[in-house]
């Protein structure tokens, strides 16, 4: 039985004990110390506060399962502010879950990173993680500042996403790197497009490696703490043989600033002029492409699609004081929706069996379904 003996010592040194025993009613708390989605997290509250929706990024960025954030609240205190913003910061059994598997993890580090390819690759450059949902011209001016800092062509990487999602990752990796090779002729400082799983550092590293060496990792305001704590671990740094200059880039984002989602909503009420206002030159000619994955609202030949128009033109003069309440809303998304109501009405107005004497008492008694829905829920 000397087999089960080995067996059972390998399974103990991968556990550390949190909670040490008191009575058979309150037992021992043991915690594995390879759990990666855990310790960075951890690694990431443990500088302070983090929101649920930061917190929510770095899980993705890691692949993490969708319930891993209701399955592990005992690892953090949460608050939640006047606005209802949660905050999570590490609680007092979080905080000995970090304390505990963290020299055990910095011994196996070699276990904890992927490193296929441990010597530098042959070509320095710059690299930007992203979805790109589509390209735009805020990614270009991201790309541009990298190559501007110090003159390295830049690679991207595209984040591959687990199941389609229509609305934030509609648009599949051959189709982006059909737009990146277009772009690459248009601006010579884009290296090449690389598909990897996830933004983890050593998947990153391993893509990149042998033909390409990081030195800056360009990311937004919103990425500076998963990314952040990947790039100044130490540990990390040693394990990875990281050029020297390696270091994060931070991108400070506005309100103002282009997103893909402004993109796509543009795509989905049909506004090209917006769509190419927002997108680099060379992705013009995908437009019909990408609309069409996205199933718009298509224009009747019979309807004047009201909606189509910016929804402050509904807005009379007498409420222009609240105009700014709605626009600080998904201003397109409900310009569909009216356009929707619109779309309905003129399929039955127009329909066979629609009387002309119908209309009219139609038109009152739908205007006070209307009023009732939002009486009901808009409150």
């Amino acid at each position: 039985m000397n087999n089960l003996k080995k067996l059972e010592n390998f399974i103990t040194e991968k556990k550390v004990t949190v909670k040490r025993r008191y009575t058979e009613k309150y037992p021992a708390k043991n915690v594995s110390t390879a759990a990666r989605v855990r310790n960075v997290v951890l690694d990431a509250v443990a500088d302070g506060h983090l929101t649920e929706e930061e917190i929510q990024k770095i899980l993705s960025e890691v692949s993490a399962h969708k319930r891993w954030l209701n399955r592990n609240t005992n690892l953090f205190n949460i608050s939640e502010d006047e606005s209802g913003v949660k905050r999570y910061s590490l609680s007092p059994y979080g905080t000995r879950v970090k304390n505990a598997t963290r020299v055990v993890n910095e011994e196996a580090i070699t276990e904890a990173l992927k490193v296929p390819h441990p010597k530098p690759g042959l070509k320095k450059v710059n690299m930007f993680v992203g979805r790109f949902q589509p390209f735009t011209l805020g990614h270009v001016k991201v790309f541009e500042q990298m190559y501007k800092e110090n003159g390295l062509p830049v690679v991207v990487f595209l984040v591959r996403g687990g199941n389609p999602d229509p609305e934030k990752r509609p648009f599949d990796e051959t189709l982006q790197q059909a737009m990146f090779a277009k772009m690459a002729k248009q601006y010579p400082f884009l290296e090449t497009a690389i598909v990897v799983p996830n933004g983890a550092i050593d998947t990153l590293f391993a893509a990149a490696r042998p033909t390409y060496e990081p030195v800056l990792w360009g990311y937004g305001t919103d990425r500076k703490k998963s990314y952040g704590s990947m790039i100044n671990k130490d540990t990390y740094r040693e394990q990875l043989g990281v050029d020297p200059d390696f270091s994060g880039y931070e991108i400070f984002r506005t309100d103002d600033n282009i997103s893909a989602s402004k993109v796509r909503n543009a795509l989905k009420i049909d506004d090209e002029k917006a769509f190419k206002k927002m997108t680099p030159k060379s992705i013009h000619s995908f437009y019909k492409t990408l609309q069409d994955i996205l199933q718009p609202i298509k224009e009747n030949k019979n309807i004047k699609m009201k909606n189509l128009k910016p929804l402050n033109e509904f807005v009379n003069e007498e409420s222009k004081v609240n105009e700014e309440y709605v626009e600080v809303m998904d201003m397109p998304k409900l310009a569909n929706a009216l356009g929707e109501i619109q779309i309905q009405w003129e399929k039955w107005k127009n329909g066979p069996l629609t009387e002309p004497s119908d209309i009219r008492p139609a038109q009152k008694e739908l205007k006070g379904w209307i009023d009732r829905w939002f009486k009901q829920n808009i409150k």
